[in-house]
Formats: structure tokens, sequence, C-alpha cells
């Protein structure tokens, strides 16, 4: 058992031995398939098929980062409005944000469906979580909590963030 250090299972359809499984890996055919669908496997754990992948912001991502960053933008804080055109907010995202600060973004099927903007500071302190963005179709579904998770990973000793006062939905996210 030592050297097992976790259990797949290979399934068409969800059964009694997937219930057990870490991951399970699905195949099938049509309505066979249940990789649409999540399924809990441990208490507040829920496997998600299709979720989006994390990994690190490219230069050539900083459009679609913008895109997603006003849609959030639009979607929470609706009667805020942006000081910056869209324009403005493409060259922040290109020039100042990717490739200075820790980005990590959330891809699935190529499109970016979230980032996430770490900055440790100039002297080294906690590390502040400076952005978080999700596409609206995304929030609730766990996400955010992958982004929090990693940057705590990276960052064991602390981190902080700020909302705005009006972003009532980030308020209830990080309490």
């Amino acid at each position: 058992e030592s050297r097992i250090g976790l259990y797949a299972a290979l399934t068409p359809t969800w059964n009694e031995s997937a219930f057990f499984a870490d991951y399970v890996l699905p195949m099938g055919h049509g309505s066979e398939r249940h990789d649409t669908h999540s399924y809990e496997q441990y208490d507040g754990q829920w496997v998600g098929f299709r979720q989006p992948v994390l990994r690190a912001a490219r230069g050539g991502d900083a459009r679609e980062c913008a895109d997603v960053y006003l849609r959030s933008r639009a979607d929470a804080m609706a009667d805020v409005p942006i000081v910056h055109d869209e324009q403005e907010v493409r060259r922040w995202m290109g020039d100042e944000l990717i490739g200075h600060l820790d980005v990590t973004v959330a891809e699935l099927d190529g499109t970016i469906v979230g980032l996430m903007a770490l900055d440790v500071g100039p002297r080294g302190g906690l590390a502040w979580i400076d952005q978080l963005y999700l596409d609206p179709a995304w929030m609730g579904r766990g996400l955010g909590e992958r982004f929090v998770a990693l940057a705590r990973q990276r960052h064991p000793n602390g981190l902080q963030l700020w909302t705005f006062a009006v972003n009532t939905p980030a308020q209830r996210f990080y309490e």
C-alpha cells in the first residue's frame, strides 16, 4: 500500500470501483461517457472533468487575459466604471503584468478562462495576490480555489490581497 500513491479507475461508466478512485479517467462512447459531469469523491472535494489547465502566462496571452479581466470586472462590478479603455487595459496586461509578475492562466481548449498574478514585492515579504479574475462562466466552479491553492503552495508564509469594497462576490469568496 505504501508504494501506491493514487488509484485511477479507467471506466466507461460510474461504478463501485470508481467510487474509491482518486481519479476517474473516462472511457467509452456517447452517453456511456461521464466526463461531462462532476462527481463528489470525498467530503468537500469534487472531481470534475474538462477542467482548465493552470500554466504560466506567455506574452501572447495578454489579449485574452485582458478580455477575461474586462468581462469579470463588468460582471462583478457593473456599477464601477473602468477608468482605462480596452486598449489601455490590453497594453497594461502585456507590458506591465505578464512578464513582470508571476502570472498564471487557466486554459481550456486553447481559451483562457482565468488569470492570477502574484507579486512578492521588493522586500520579499508576504506575497500579494495582485490580480485574480475569472471568466464569469467559471465563477463558482472551483477554479478560484485552485488559483488560491497554487498561490499558497508557492508562498506558504502567507498571502495578502485587497478587493474593491463593492466587489461582494470577491469578498464572499475570500472569507
